[in-house]
């Protein structure tokens, strides 16, 4: 199983190094959504979690850009505490499952399972 984690944060990026270290799958991290999409063009992940806000290409238009490269991809969408309204045009746009920043590992590992054992 294969996860790619994206967000401007490096902080961010250590924080999932840490809570994946023991996890039964390879992690990825991309600096950028256009990082990410060139990721995307040579590699293919289980599941791809982005973060909503940052600079360059937001969370909502990589998430567009990328379900239209593949209308199958299972995404999960890190939103920032009162981006409610922001969370639900992800949901709304294609993505699987919105967590809420800040998260626990386990509320984080949960998220990636239930997405990626979703049928349909």
């Amino acid at each position: 199983m294969r996860v790619l984690f994206v967000d401007d944060d490096p902080n961010m990026h250590r924080l999932v190094e840490l809570m994946f270290r023991d996890a039964p799958f390879e992690s990825v991290n991309a600096s950028s959504a256009r990082v990410a999409l060139h990721k995307l063009k040579n590699e293919s992940f289980d599941c791809i979690i982005s973060d909503l806000q940052m600079p360059g290409m937001d969370g909502l238009t990589f998430l567009e850009k990328l379900l239209l490269l593949n209308p199958d991809q299972k995404v999960i969408i890190m939103s920032a505490f009162g981006l409610k309204k922001l969370a639900e045009t992800a949901l709304a746009s294609g993505a699987a499952l919105v967590l809420e920043k800040p998260f626990q590992k386990k509320q984080l590992l949960q998220a990636i399972y239930s997405v990626i054992n979703k049928v349909g």
